[in-house]
């Protein structure tokens, strides 16, 4: 609400930010909304003017809040366990929870979330987080518990002035399903029925259509390119093939390179190198999933 933070936090969340979109997609996000693609073009004119050093300001700001998601992914897919006993250090499930914290609250907030959510739906976010070594271990170490403290005892060797000594270090751990609890709701409001846009709520029938053209486009693809590895699956009625099952099984068949054919020939093109990611994101993005006001009615 105040001017002085509005216009520093605007620099990092407003429609700058989409320079670390692919080309591709943020083709796609122009065709759906023209009006900025006209606001990117005077941008684009008046970074030309820039001098080199506030030119180098600027890009550090608009690439401030990916960078710092992509650094976070990166702890949490390669962190390593305390002596392989899937316990973390205190400090690295603390920081987990409070950087979650921050980016739910940048997105439940439409002057914040418009071009930022789009920017993590980008780096699959949400599916990486979920995909982690970190997010598994949580879950299994978690099943039964909320929260527990855990002293571990740790035999470190140090460099003293007297040569290298050995010492036993108590390193604290935190178990808790609490990370997987803010992940699913951060999931929950990444995926909320609002036009990032203008902020209105999508009714059921144009969630239903967007989910349907998604579906359809798959179909088309698979057939132009793959009917005879897939034959079935273009011509089924999308309500017999939108479950995660049957998308796995299908997708399971096709070769790496098949795949990358596939998520390259939709809209916004697919560009992942990783089967299990790649595969995961193909389902995310075809899976039926019920929605907040499906729930809602059923209760």
């Amino acid at each position: 609400e105040l001017d002085v933070i509005r216009s520093q936090i605007q620099k990092i969340v407003g429609l700058t930010i989409w320079t670390n979109l692919t080309p591709e997609r943020r083709e796609y996000e122009f065709e759906k909304t023209p009006k900025f693609r006209k606001l990117w073009k005077l941008i684009c004119k008046k970074d030309e003017k820039l001098e080199n050093e506030e030119l180098q300001t600027t890009i550090f700001e608009r690439t401030f809040l990916r960078k710092l998601a992509e650094k976070f992914l990166q702890l949490i897919e390669n962190i390593q366990s305390i002596n392989n006993t899937d316990q973390y250090p205190f400090e690295t499930v603390i920081y987990t929870e409070r950087f979650l914290e921050l980016f739910t609250d940048i997105i439940v907030q439409l002057p914040t979330r418009r071009f930022f959510n789009i920017v993590l739906d980008n780096i699959n976010f949400v599916i990486r987080c979920f995909l982690s070594p970190f997010i598994k271990s949580l879950i299994k170490n978690n099943e039964n518990m909320d929260i527990e403290f855990i002293q571990t005892s740790i035999r470190k060797k140090i460099q003293t002035e007297n040569g290298e000594e050995e010492i036993e270090q108590q390193a604290t751990t935190k178990t808790t399903n609490l990370f997987h609890k803010m992940l699913t709701n951060f999931k929950f409001y990444s995926n909320f029925e609002i036009n990032d846009t203008t902020g209105e709520t999508l009714t059921q029938n144009e969630m239903m259509e967007k989910h349907y053209e998604k579906v359809l486009q798959l179909q088309k693809a698979i057939f132009k390119h793959f009917r005879d590895e897939m034959p079935t699956f273009p011509l089924q009625n999308i309500q017999t093939i939108d479950k995660r099952e049957i998308l796995n099984d299908e997708f399971d068949k096709l070769s790496d390179e098949q795949l990358k054919s596939i998520s390259l020939s939709l809209q916004p093109p697919i560009q992942i190198n990783n089967r299990e990611l790649l595969i995961e994101v193909l389902i995310s993005e075809h899976e039926k999933i019920q929605s907040h006001l499906e729930v809602r009615l059923i209760q």
